[in-house]
């Protein structure tokens, strides 16, 4: 389970916490991603976030994929 945070939060919220925390409880594996500048990581890059631009989650999305076993299937949650 990929879990997506809210604008103006990033993964260290208590609700990613808890969200990531159920999904472990139930056996699955989950990770939240920051999207880029969140969290307290610098911009190594002159693009910073914005929801219109989703090469980020895309190659978060196919970097998991391709490390799921074959019939492996990879759910996302997000929050606003």
């Amino acid at each position: 389970v990929l879990i997506l945070h809210g604008i103006n939060n990033d993964t260290s919220f208590g609700y990613m916490k808890s969200l990531m925390r159920a999904c472990t409880e139930r056996g699955w594996v989950a990770v939240g991603m920051n999207y880029r500048g969140c969290g307290g990581v610098s911009l190594s890059t002159p693009r910073s976030y914005t929801g219109g631009y989703t090469g980020d989650l895309r190659s978060v999305v196919l970097h998991i994929s391709s490390r799921l076993a074959k019939d492996g299937k990879l759910f996302l949650v997000g929050n606003s």
